[in-house]
């Protein structure tokens, strides 16, 4: 078994490039491997679900689905990106 990464998802990135790049030095100087913001899981999670199927037990993947159905989501449209 390879080496294990450390990945530290955020709340979100500092908006500046040079204060992000700044940030990511900084964290990857503490050990970490990966930084993700939270919203950019969000936005798979929204345009990888399929409005088609049935998520019988993922609470949050059938509430996703339903409210792509509805159209109250829709990716970039409404901000998630």
């Amino acid at each position: 078994m390879g080496r294990r990464l450390k990945i530290l998802v955020v709340p979100s990135l500092p908006h500046s490039s040079q204060a992000e790049s700044e940030t990511i030095a900084l964290l990857r100087s503490k050990g970490i491997d990966a930084v993700i913001p939270f919203r950019t899981i969000l936005a798979d999670l929204v345009n990888e679900t399929d409005v088609s199927r049935n998520f019988q037990k993922s609470d949050l993947l059938q509430i996703i689905r339903i409210f792509k159905k509805l159209r109250l989501l829709q990716g970039a449209a409404v901000g998630v990106i």
